[in-house]
């Protein structure tokens, strides 16, 4: 694009309308993609939380949403209600990531109410942890033995399996969501 001017022309020209979603994960050769092409028209849109950006070990610039601004003279919108969590949730997560001093900024807020506090828990390895979400499932079942009203998320699919061998040492009914299950994988079964 930088190169050869009838190619970045055919292409400015024919994008007339440029969305990003997922914007707190580009990387810097994305972000100059994107100056490119976006530079005769400006008609460029950008979703994203620069405080939700973790793919920085893959090169994504916090920098970007800052740049953007600057470079589109862009408006910012700020969403500021969040319609998943409790005021619990938003409060410690709001407090941790306050200490970004390069940060844009906001202030969330939810109508989900303050909801139950939050503990943390420190374990020394994925193994404990398993074994500590087994644990605190036990504590909810003897209070109440309706299991459907817990959910277990991982970040990653790799992280299911010590979880689910804690649950099946604890002998908590499982199923899993959007996967199979470790032990019913096929080349699982083929190797036991």
């Amino acid at each position: 694009l930088e190169g050869y001017p009838e190619i970045r022309t055919r292409y400015q020209t024919y994008f007339e309308h440029i969305l990003v979603d997922e914007f707190q994960d580009t990387d810097q050769i994305q972000y100059k993609v994107l100056k490119i092409l976006g530079e005769i028209h400006k008609n460029v849109f950008v979703v994203g939380d620069p405080d939700q950006s973790i793919y920085a070990f893959r090169g994504a610039k916090y920098e970007n949403a800052q740049n953007f601004l600057k470079d589109f003279g862009a408006e910012q919108i700020v969403l500021e209600q969040n319609y998943r969590s409790t005021n619990n949730i938003l409060k410690s997560a709001s407090s941790l990531i306050s200490h970004n001093s390069v940060r844009l900024g906001k202030e969330l807020h939810s109508d989900q109410g303050n909801g139950d506090p939050i503990f943390i828990h420190q374990t020394n390895s994925s193994k404990d942890e398993a074994a500590m979400v087994a644990q605190e499932i036990m504590k909810y079942r003897d209070l109440n033995p309706d299991l459907n009203n817990i959910a277990v998320l991982v970040r990653a699919v790799f992280q299911s399996r010590e979880i689910e061998e804690a649950l099946i040492r604890y002998s908590i009914p499982y199923r899993i969501i959007g996967g199979i299950r470790f032990y019913e994988r096929s080349e699982i079964k083929d190797a036991v």
